[in-house]
């Protein structure tokens, strides 16, 4: 798990190599195709691996899920819940409002999940995330308060569902690496 990136054409003459298995699931490959065509992916479902060989049309052979450990679990609203896992995943499900004076912030958060039911994050919930790359939106979402998202440095995009009525200020205030928001 401690590699975190491979960096363009690290395999490019490569022309031998029969398979690439990356454990780490969130590895980024910046490589841009260079991995010879006839090379298998192996990786786990999900995964940047996974990723990278449905984008280049590499063969992929899955691992299964990622297996992670429970860290934290609790309520963050009435009807919705989280669970912090140690491969920095935070994961919310249930239905309705997720409350930000109940849902803990970890700081060390890389990826958040937000499944399909929850309709509205309040205000300031996901603040601070310094770390996280990856934030998927539900499509009951309707409603994102004011500064979900700010300070969020390490996020380069983010995709709005179609249902989401209501976006407050400050929803992306100080998220320097955030490139691309698509809108519904």
């Amino acid at each position: 798990l401690s590699l975190k990136s491979v960096e363009t054409a690290a395999f490019k003459y490569c022309d031998a190599l029969d398979s690439l298995t990356f454990l780490n699931p969130d590895c980024e490959i910046k490589d841009s195709n260079s991995i010879p065509k006839e090379t298998t992916i192996i990786g786990y479902d999900n995964s940047t691996a996974q990723e990278y060989a449905e984008k280049y049309n590499r063969k992929f052979t899955s691992l299964g899920e990622y297996p992670k450990t429970l860290i934290r679990s609790g309520d963050c609203g009435e009807n919705a819940t989280y669970a912090f896992y140690d491969n920095e995943e935070l994961l919310v499900s249930g239905t309705g409002a997720v409350d930000s004076e109940n849902c803990p912030i970890f700081s060390n958060v890389k990826k958040v999940i937000i499944e399909d039911g929850i309709t509205k994050i309040s205000g300031n919930l996901f603040r601070n995330l310094g770390e996280c790359t990856s934030i998927k939106l539900p499509d009951s979402l309707t409603h994102i308060q004011f500064g979900a998202f700010k300070k969020n440095k390490s996020l380069p995009s983010i995709v709005i569902p179609e249902g989401v009525t209501h976006i407050g200020k400050e929803v992306f205030e100080e998220c320097t690496s955030l490139t691309d928001v698509t809108l519904p």
